[in-house]
Protein backbone atom coordinates (compact mmCIF):
# COMPACT_ATOMS: atom_id res chain seq x y z
CA UNK A 1 0.00 0.00 0.00
CA UNK A 2 1.68 3.19 -1.21
CA UNK A 3 -1.29 6.25 -0.79
CA UNK A 4 -3.64 6.61 1.93
CA UNK A 5 -6.13 3.91 1.31
CA UNK A 6 -8.85 4.47 -1.78
CA UNK A 7 -12.78 4.50 -0.53
CA UNK A 8 -15.25 3.26 -3.59
CA UNK A 9 -18.46 4.32 -2.68
CA UNK A 10 -21.02 1.13 -2.29
CA UNK A 11 -24.50 2.81 -2.32
CA UNK A 12 -25.59 5.12 -5.40
CA UNK A 13 -25.55 8.83 -4.04
CA UNK A 14 -22.83 8.24 -2.37
CA UNK A 15 -19.31 10.12 -3.30
CA UNK A 16 -15.75 9.92 -2.69
CA UNK A 17 -13.21 12.73 -3.59
CA UNK A 18 -9.52 11.69 -4.55
CA UNK A 19 -7.28 15.18 -4.35
CA UNK A 20 -3.83 15.85 -5.51
CA UNK A 21 -3.04 12.76 -7.64
CA UNK A 22 -0.50 14.11 -9.69
CA UNK A 23 1.27 12.32 -12.44
CA UNK A 24 0.66 9.10 -12.69
CA UNK A 25 -0.41 8.84 -8.69
CA UNK A 26 -4.06 8.43 -10.25
CA UNK A 27 -3.24 5.31 -12.14
CA UNK A 28 -1.84 4.20 -8.49
CA UNK A 29 -4.66 5.24 -6.61
CA UNK A 30 -7.09 3.17 -9.25
CA UNK A 31 -4.76 -0.17 -9.26
CA UNK A 32 -4.59 0.13 -5.55
CA UNK A 33 -8.55 0.22 -5.15
CA UNK A 34 -8.79 -2.25 -8.01
CA UNK A 35 -7.25 -4.98 -5.77
CA UNK A 36 -9.05 -3.98 -2.74
CA UNK A 37 -12.42 -3.78 -4.70
CA UNK A 38 -14.44 -6.63 -4.94
CA UNK A 39 -15.70 -6.42 -8.60
CA UNK A 40 -14.85 -4.67 -11.93
CA UNK A 41 -13.86 -1.02 -11.69
CA UNK A 42 -15.24 1.82 -14.71
CA UNK A 43 -12.68 4.41 -15.21
CA UNK A 44 -14.06 6.88 -17.17
CA UNK A 45 -11.19 9.32 -19.05
CA UNK A 46 -12.09 12.58 -20.98
CA UNK A 47 -10.94 11.01 -24.63
CA UNK A 48 -9.01 8.12 -26.35
CA UNK A 49 -5.30 9.80 -25.43
CA UNK A 50 -6.25 10.01 -21.93
CA UNK A 51 -7.22 6.12 -21.83
CA UNK A 52 -4.42 5.05 -23.77
CA UNK A 53 -1.69 7.06 -20.69
CA UNK A 54 -3.92 5.54 -17.98
CA UNK A 55 -4.04 1.99 -19.81
CA UNK A 56 0.08 2.15 -20.34
CA UNK A 57 0.12 3.23 -16.27
CA UNK A 58 -2.20 0.79 -14.89
CA UNK A 59 -0.66 -2.31 -16.94
CA UNK A 60 2.55 -1.47 -14.92
CA UNK A 61 0.99 -1.14 -11.78
CA UNK A 62 -1.02 -4.10 -12.13
CA UNK A 63 1.73 -6.05 -13.01
CA UNK A 64 1.85 -9.74 -11.02
CA UNK A 65 -1.47 -9.07 -9.11
CA UNK A 66 -3.10 -11.14 -11.87
CA UNK A 67 -5.62 -8.09 -12.62
CA UNK A 68 -6.88 -7.36 -16.08
CA UNK A 69 -6.75 -3.31 -17.22
CA UNK A 70 -9.33 -3.45 -20.52
CA UNK A 71 -9.95 -0.31 -22.17
CA UNK A 72 -12.13 -0.47 -24.45
CA UNK A 73 -11.90 2.12 -27.26
CA UNK A 74 -14.01 5.19 -28.79
CA UNK A 75 -15.33 4.16 -32.66
CA UNK A 76 -13.06 7.62 -33.92
CA UNK A 77 -15.93 8.15 -36.06
CA UNK A 78 -18.47 11.03 -36.51
CA UNK A 79 -21.68 10.91 -37.38
CA UNK A 80 -22.46 10.83 -41.38
CA UNK A 81 -18.68 9.92 -41.90
CA UNK A 82 -18.62 8.10 -45.16
CA UNK A 83 -16.61 5.42 -43.69
CA UNK A 84 -16.65 2.95 -41.03
CA UNK A 85 -14.44 2.48 -37.95
CA UNK A 86 -11.11 0.42 -38.72
CA UNK A 87 -11.27 -2.94 -38.03
CA UNK A 88 -8.29 -3.05 -35.30
CA UNK A 89 -11.14 -0.78 -33.41
CA UNK A 90 -13.98 -3.10 -33.80
CA UNK A 91 -11.80 -6.30 -33.43
CA UNK A 92 -10.64 -4.95 -29.91
CA UNK A 93 -13.83 -3.62 -29.26
CA UNK A 94 -15.42 -6.31 -29.04
CA UNK A 95 -12.49 -8.63 -27.57
CA UNK A 96 -12.64 -6.24 -24.70
CA UNK A 97 -16.68 -6.58 -24.28
CA UNK A 98 -16.22 -10.73 -24.52
CA UNK A 99 -13.88 -10.21 -21.36
CA UNK A 100 -16.05 -7.77 -19.85
CA UNK A 101 -18.73 -10.31 -19.78
CA UNK A 102 -16.46 -12.98 -17.62
CA UNK A 103 -14.46 -10.04 -15.74
CA UNK A 104 -14.77 -10.41 -12.03
CA UNK A 105 -12.05 -7.95 -10.64
CA UNK A 106 -10.08 -5.38 -12.53
CA UNK A 107 -10.52 -2.14 -14.27
CA UNK A 108 -12.19 -0.93 -17.73
CA UNK A 109 -11.54 2.06 -19.18
CA UNK A 110 -13.87 3.97 -21.18
CA UNK A 111 -13.88 7.29 -22.58
CA UNK A 112 -16.72 9.82 -22.14
CA UNK A 113 -18.00 9.96 -25.77
CA UNK A 114 -18.04 6.13 -25.60
CA UNK A 115 -20.15 5.88 -22.75
CA UNK A 116 -22.81 7.65 -24.51
CA UNK A 117 -22.99 4.67 -27.48
CA UNK A 118 -25.27 2.32 -27.09
CA UNK A 119 -23.72 -1.31 -27.09
CA UNK A 120 -24.86 -4.69 -27.78
CA UNK A 121 -26.94 -6.94 -25.13
CA UNK A 122 -24.21 -9.22 -22.83
CA UNK A 123 -25.80 -12.35 -24.32
CA UNK A 124 -25.08 -11.40 -28.12
CA UNK A 125 -21.73 -11.88 -28.10
CA UNK A 126 -22.54 -15.61 -26.17
CA UNK A 127 -24.58 -16.45 -28.27
CA UNK A 128 -22.88 -15.80 -31.40
CA UNK A 129 -19.48 -17.12 -30.72
CA UNK A 130 -18.55 -20.45 -31.02
CA UNK A 131 -15.59 -22.89 -30.22
CA UNK A 132 -13.30 -24.28 -32.91
CA UNK A 133 -10.69 -27.56 -31.85
CA UNK A 134 -9.05 -29.82 -33.41
CA UNK A 135 -11.05 -33.19 -34.56
CA UNK A 136 -14.19 -31.10 -34.52
CA UNK A 137 -16.45 -31.98 -37.30
CA UNK A 138 -16.82 -28.57 -39.26
CA UNK A 139 -18.88 -28.95 -42.74
CA UNK A 140 -17.51 -25.96 -44.81
CA UNK A 141 -20.28 -24.56 -46.64
CA UNK A 142 -21.84 -24.10 -43.36
CA UNK A 143 -19.12 -22.49 -41.28
CA UNK A 144 -19.20 -20.30 -44.64
CA UNK A 145 -22.86 -19.22 -43.67
CA UNK A 146 -21.82 -18.98 -40.31
CA UNK A 147 -19.04 -16.42 -41.17
CA UNK A 148 -20.56 -14.60 -43.12
CA UNK A 149 -24.00 -14.19 -40.44
CA UNK A 150 -21.71 -13.18 -38.30
CA UNK A 151 -19.99 -10.40 -40.14
CA UNK A 152 -16.51 -12.03 -41.70
CA UNK A 153 -16.29 -10.78 -45.24
CA UNK A 154 -14.77 -13.24 -47.84
CA UNK A 155 -10.96 -11.91 -49.32
CA UNK A 156 -8.55 -14.08 -51.46
CA UNK A 157 -6.62 -13.26 -48.54
CA UNK A 158 -6.56 -12.10 -45.01
CA UNK A 159 -4.70 -9.05 -44.01
CA UNK A 160 -6.79 -7.35 -41.41
CA UNK A 161 -9.35 -8.49 -38.74
CA UNK A 162 -12.80 -10.21 -40.21
CA UNK A 163 -11.28 -11.27 -43.31
CA UNK A 164 -11.61 -15.06 -44.32
CA UNK A 165 -10.43 -16.19 -47.14
CA UNK A 166 -10.54 -20.35 -48.71
CA UNK A 167 -8.17 -22.28 -50.20
CA UNK A 168 -9.55 -26.09 -51.08
CA UNK A 169 -9.21 -27.49 -47.54
CA UNK A 170 -7.68 -24.90 -45.82
CA UNK A 171 -9.67 -21.72 -44.26
CA UNK A 172 -7.45 -18.55 -43.05
CA UNK A 173 -9.50 -16.62 -40.53
CA UNK A 174 -8.44 -13.08 -39.11
CA UNK A 175 -10.74 -13.26 -36.25
CA UNK A 176 -11.48 -10.42 -34.18
CA UNK A 177 -9.82 -9.91 -30.76
CA UNK A 178 -6.69 -12.27 -31.82
CA UNK A 179 -3.50 -11.06 -32.46
CA UNK A 180 -2.69 -13.17 -35.59
CA UNK A 181 -4.84 -14.95 -37.91
CA UNK A 182 -5.60 -18.34 -37.80
CA UNK A 183 -5.19 -20.82 -40.59
CA UNK A 184 -7.83 -24.01 -39.89
CA UNK A 185 -6.78 -26.97 -42.10
CA UNK A 186 -9.17 -29.89 -42.97
CA UNK A 187 -9.32 -33.16 -43.36
CA UNK A 188 -12.93 -33.85 -45.22
CA UNK A 189 -15.28 -31.93 -42.77
CA UNK A 190 -12.77 -32.50 -39.83
CA UNK A 191 -10.47 -29.96 -37.84
CA UNK A 192 -7.03 -31.45 -38.90
CA UNK A 193 -4.95 -28.64 -36.99
CA UNK A 194 -5.49 -25.11 -35.70
CA UNK A 195 -2.13 -22.62 -36.14
CA UNK A 196 -1.53 -18.82 -36.07
CA UNK A 197 0.41 -17.90 -39.38
CA UNK A 198 2.37 -14.53 -40.29
CA UNK A 199 0.60 -12.55 -42.92
CA UNK A 200 3.29 -11.29 -44.58
CA UNK A 201 5.48 -14.85 -44.75
CA UNK A 202 2.30 -16.92 -44.43
CA UNK A 203 4.88 -19.45 -41.88
CA UNK A 204 3.27 -21.06 -38.55
CA UNK A 205 4.25 -18.98 -35.65
CA UNK A 206 2.16 -21.00 -32.98
CA UNK A 207 -0.15 -24.36 -33.12
CA UNK A 208 -3.25 -24.31 -30.85
CA UNK A 209 -5.79 -27.17 -30.08
CA UNK A 210 -9.00 -24.68 -29.60
CA UNK A 211 -9.83 -21.17 -30.16
CA UNK A 212 -12.82 -19.19 -29.01
CA UNK A 213 -14.41 -17.28 -32.46
CA UNK A 214 -16.45 -13.85 -31.60
CA UNK A 215 -18.95 -12.66 -34.01
CA UNK A 216 -17.46 -9.50 -36.50
CA UNK A 217 -19.68 -7.15 -35.52
CA UNK A 218 -21.70 -5.46 -32.60
CA UNK A 219 -24.71 -6.50 -34.24
CA UNK A 220 -26.39 -8.84 -36.16
CA UNK A 221 -26.00 -9.08 -39.81
CA UNK A 222 -28.63 -11.83 -40.61
CA UNK A 223 -32.14 -11.45 -42.59
CA UNK A 224 -34.09 -11.37 -39.14
CA UNK A 225 -32.04 -8.36 -38.00
CA UNK A 226 -31.77 -6.33 -41.37
CA UNK A 227 -35.92 -6.46 -41.40
CA UNK A 228 -36.31 -5.82 -37.79
CA UNK A 229 -34.12 -2.49 -38.43
CA UNK A 230 -36.04 -1.93 -41.61
CA UNK A 231 -39.23 -1.90 -39.57
CA UNK A 232 -38.02 -0.39 -36.41
CA UNK A 233 -36.25 2.79 -38.82
CA UNK A 234 -39.35 3.24 -40.89
CA UNK A 235 -42.07 3.46 -37.49
CA UNK A 236 -39.94 5.62 -35.61
CA UNK A 237 -38.87 8.41 -38.30
CA UNK A 238 -42.09 7.91 -40.52
CA UNK A 239 -40.62 8.84 -43.82
CA UNK A 240 -42.47 9.68 -47.19
CA UNK A 241 -40.09 8.55 -49.96
CA UNK A 242 -42.50 11.68 -51.95
CA UNK A 243 -41.43 14.19 -49.77
CA UNK A 244 -37.95 13.15 -49.75
CA UNK A 245 -36.73 11.36 -52.61
CA UNK A 246 -33.59 9.36 -52.93
CA UNK A 247 -31.43 9.50 -55.90
CA UNK A 248 -28.93 6.90 -57.13
CA UNK A 249 -25.97 7.55 -60.12
CA UNK A 250 -23.79 4.75 -60.93
CA UNK A 251 -21.52 4.46 -63.85
CA UNK A 252 -21.88 1.78 -66.41
CA UNK A 253 -18.21 0.84 -66.05
CA UNK A 254 -18.01 1.38 -62.24
CA UNK A 255 -16.88 -1.80 -60.61
CA UNK A 256 -16.55 -0.89 -56.84
CA UNK A 257 -20.56 0.12 -57.17
CA UNK A 258 -21.67 -1.74 -59.98
CA UNK A 259 -25.29 -0.58 -61.53
CA UNK A 260 -26.16 -4.35 -60.53
CA UNK A 261 -25.92 -2.99 -56.38
CA UNK A 262 -27.19 0.14 -57.48
CA UNK A 263 -30.50 -1.34 -58.56
CA UNK A 264 -30.56 -3.92 -55.92
CA UNK A 265 -30.53 -1.37 -53.33
CA UNK A 266 -32.77 1.07 -55.36
CA UNK A 267 -35.33 -1.94 -55.51
CA UNK A 268 -35.36 -1.72 -51.50
CA UNK A 269 -35.97 1.81 -51.23
CA UNK A 270 -39.63 3.01 -52.10
CA UNK A 271 -39.75 5.68 -54.39
CA UNK A 272 -35.87 5.92 -54.96
CA UNK A 273 -34.57 6.85 -58.63
CA UNK A 274 -32.15 5.45 -60.49
CA UNK A 275 -29.69 6.73 -63.29
CA UNK A 276 -26.83 4.43 -64.68
CA UNK A 277 -24.24 6.65 -66.23
CA UNK A 278 -23.37 5.08 -69.77
CA UNK A 279 -19.57 5.53 -70.90
CA UNK A 280 -18.59 6.78 -66.79
CA UNK A 281 -16.89 4.86 -63.94
CA UNK A 282 -16.50 5.09 -60.50
CA UNK A 283 -15.14 8.93 -60.85
CA UNK A 284 -17.41 10.10 -63.31
CA UNK A 285 -16.60 14.11 -62.04
CA UNK A 286 -12.93 13.09 -63.11
CA UNK A 287 -12.80 10.82 -66.18
CA UNK A 288 -15.28 13.05 -68.04
CA UNK A 289 -16.82 16.46 -66.36
CA UNK A 290 -18.86 17.03 -69.50
CA UNK A 291 -20.42 13.97 -69.75
CA UNK A 292 -21.41 13.91 -65.98
CA UNK A 293 -22.67 17.00 -65.68
CA UNK A 294 -25.37 16.21 -68.54
CA UNK A 295 -26.46 13.32 -65.63
CA UNK A 296 -26.34 15.28 -62.68
CA UNK A 297 -27.95 18.71 -63.46
CA UNK A 298 -31.23 17.20 -64.28
CA UNK A 299 -30.88 15.51 -60.85
CA UNK A 300 -29.98 18.89 -59.11
CA UNK A 301 -32.76 20.47 -61.52
CA UNK A 302 -35.32 17.76 -60.18
CA UNK A 303 -33.97 18.03 -56.32
CA UNK A 304 -34.37 21.88 -56.57
CA UNK A 305 -38.20 21.87 -58.07
CA UNK A 306 -39.16 19.46 -55.48
CA UNK A 307 -38.14 21.22 -52.80
CA UNK A 308 -39.84 24.83 -54.01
Amino acid sequence: MLLKPTYIPSKIGHKSNWGQTHGATSALAVAEAAQSHQGPILTLVKDTDAALKLCAELTFFLTGTGLDCLMLPDWEILPYDSFSAHPDIVSERISTLNQINHLSQGVVIVPVATLLHRLPPMNYLAGNSFTLSTGQELPQTQFRQRLDQAGYLLTETVSQAGEYALRGGLIDLYPMGSHAPLRIELFDDEIESLRYFDADSQRTTAVINEFNLLPAREFPLTKAAISHFRQSFTSQFDLDPKACPVYLMSGEYDCSCTPERTLETASRIKGSKVTIMKDLGHFPMCENPALFETYLMPVLLEIANHAA
